[in-house]
């Protein structure tokens, strides 16, 4: 009895780390603690290191050799899918090698992003000059868009809601 519960933990384990959206290999590899802010301050010592980032698609600029994604980072959740907060993390670009369409991967979708720092990227954020470090991508995640007419209303219970003050059970009597 105790070996089929351990055999069925089992089971119940590998189900769930092989619905990750990234490769065990890649999250073994990615920096988690490496923050926008540290790679702004010292570019070069973080050149090359893996990280797993992700936020809210800002722009997509489709140049001759790569589509250059800006990005308002987010923290990631146990799905590796960013969540959304009013305190985002900073900004930064994903080189993605090839052609990406503007139309699918427009402003306000999420994406998570496995690739390794490049460097910063300078361009301007209004009237400043804003310091964007560049994600090269090794594997990217564009998370599904969320329609609000696919999401159903709530079930509606005639029996539960206000009462009259004298019914203090939220059954009819019959029902007793």
């Amino acid at each position: 009895m105790r070996r089929n519960r351990i055999f069925l933990m089992l089971i119940c384990a590998t189900f769930l780390c092989s619905c990750a959206p990234f490769s065990r290999e890649i999250i073994r590899q990615s920096d988690e603690v490496l923050t926008v802010r540290d790679v702004q301050q010292s570019p070069e010592k973080y050149a090359g290191r893996m990280v797993l980032w992700g936020g809210s698609i800002l722009e997509t600029i489709n140049q001759k050799s790569e589509t250059v994604l800006r990005i308002l980072k987010f923290d990631l959740d146990m799905q590796k899918k960013p969540a959304r907060s009013d305190k985002p993390e900073g900004r930064f670009e994903i080189g993605y090698p090839g052609f990406v369409d503007p139309a699918i991967y427009e402003s306000g979708r999420l994406v998570t992003v496995a690739g390794k720092i490049e460097g910063i990227s300078t361009a301007p954020l209004g009237e400043i000059k804003y310091g964007y470090p560049v994600v090269r991508a090794v594997e990217i995640r564009l998370w599904e868009k969320i329609d609000p007419a696919r999401i159903p209303p709530y079930w509606y219970d005639p029996f539960w809601g206000p009462r009259p003050y004298w019914d203090r059970y939220p059954y009819h009597p019959f029902y007793w």
